[in-house]
């Protein structure tokens, strides 16, 4: 009886897994078809997730700004509505757009004012210049809208620090925000006063900063992200996979976190973890930055046929950046390709010549070419500027 018990449970824990991985795979295609403009698909694939779960308000706003931006602004509306009716104030914002193109002025001045009065930090300066306000602007009722306050205390303390750092007044914008920690949002001004300390390139008390911010706020996503991207500026490549892997749990739909997380992983060593961040992420978006990331995991994992088509890829649009010459020049060596590697690690050299890593993988390619000469030529320029992987070769090979 026991032994079928387990089996009984073992089949249900894996039926619910199973279940559990579709709804994220539907959760991941509808927002990877919505931020990468496809909103016709991600109007679909989020009906699909409101038919399977109607209780996120989330699948309603983005399921309502997809409609908008399709220009279908009255089958946005009942979206928007439900989605501001379950908590979503900056569905209120998006309600008053749709409104103006169907030519119901007053409706949309009305969900302004409940877009500005609800929401945590008005976007003041977005909708200020937000051209499809025009219609409204040389109205009494604009000048109206604007003569009340919207900013919230903590809006105000960072503008006056912005204010501050603007005229390099560094100091003097810090012990604003210290002096007003108490009354305002913490988090906000925390997170402003280690954005201070990365423009005077502290990076290590910006983090400090952060890590005031996290003990009170701990899932508090714009600290994480903002603490991931400093940490790999600072090399801490484990630490920031772990924060984005924690950010990912909890908005898996974050495809900015999960570009992070891959280049982390690929510094990290984890490997497997990049390579499976990058393709998802490339179903979706497709732009350089991801398909080198997307070759360098590939070399780094010793794929090297992937590597080239890669780096054969950004080459072919863009023959200026002297790193596509050299990945692809690296690849090519290691896959014994030495004429086609010698090439590109030349162009690589005519664009940024003191590149200690294309002066080493030059040097060995002028080795595997028989040119010791010219080998012990670029090696010893890669030792020069800092590559110590040069000096055992020209200890053994390149000694008068």
């Amino acid at each position: 009886m026991k032994i079928k018990l387990v089996i009984i449970i073992t089949l249900f824990l894996i039926l619910i897994s199973g279940l559990r991985a579709q709804d994220n795979i539907d959760l991941l295609d509808a927002y990877g078809k919505y931020y990468s403009g496809k909103y016709t698909s991600a109007i679909a694939a989020f009906d699909q997730l409101i038919a399977s779960n109607s209780d996120h308000s989330d699948f309603y706003l983005y399921r309502g700004i997809a409609k908008y931006k399709t220009g279908s602004y009255q089958q946005a509306l009942p979206d928007l509505v439900t989605a501001a009716n379950m908590g979503q104030p900056d569905a209120y914002l998006w309600m008053a757009r749709a409104c103006v193109f169907l030519n119901e002025y007053s409706e949309s001045m009305s969900c302004l004012v409940k877009y500005l009065q609800s929401v945590s930090a008005p976007a003041i300066p977005e909708v200020k210049k937000d051209s499809v306000f025009k219609p409204f602007h040389s109205s009494e009722a604009w000048y109206e809208l604007w003569q009340h306050d919207w900013q919230t205390a903590s809006q105000k303390i960072i503008d006056e620090a912005e204010y501050l750092a603007d005229k390099q007044k560094y100091e003097e914008a810090h012990s604003l925000i210290e002096r007003n920690i108490e009354q305002s949002d913490a988090s906000e001004l925390l997170l402003y006063n280690s954005k201070l300390y990365a423009m005077e390139g502290n990076i290590e008390l910006a983090v400090n900063e952060l890590n005031r911010a996290l003990s009170n706020d701990p899932d508090n996503l714009k600290l994480l992200r903002q603490k991931a991207d400093y940490l790999l500026l600072l090399k801490n490549y484990r630490e920031a996979y772990e924060m984005l892997t924690k950010v990912l749990i909890i908005t898996p739909e974050d495809f900015h976190s999960r570009f992070s997380r891959a280049e982390a992983a690929l510094l990290f060593g984890k490997l497997s973890d990049a390579r499976s961040d990058i393709t998802l992420y490339m179903k979706y978006f497709d732009h350089e930055n991801a398909i080198f990331l997307a070759g360098k995991i590939a070399y780094a994992s010793e794929q090297y046929l992937d590597a080239l088509r890669y780096f054969n890829r950004l080459l072919e649009n863009n023959k200026g950046n002297a790193q596509y010459f050299k990945a692809r020049g690296m690849t090519y060596y290691q896959t014994h390709t030495v004429n086609q590697a010698a090439y590109d690690l030349s162009m690589s050299l005519d664009l940024i010549p003191d590149d200690a890593e294309a002066n080493y993988y030059l040097g060995l390619t002028q080795d595997s070419l028989g040119n010791k000469k010219m080998a012990c030529y670029y090696l010893n320029r890669a030792k020069n500027y800092g590559e110590l992987r040069a000096i055992d070769y020209l200890q053994k090979n390149c000694s008068k």
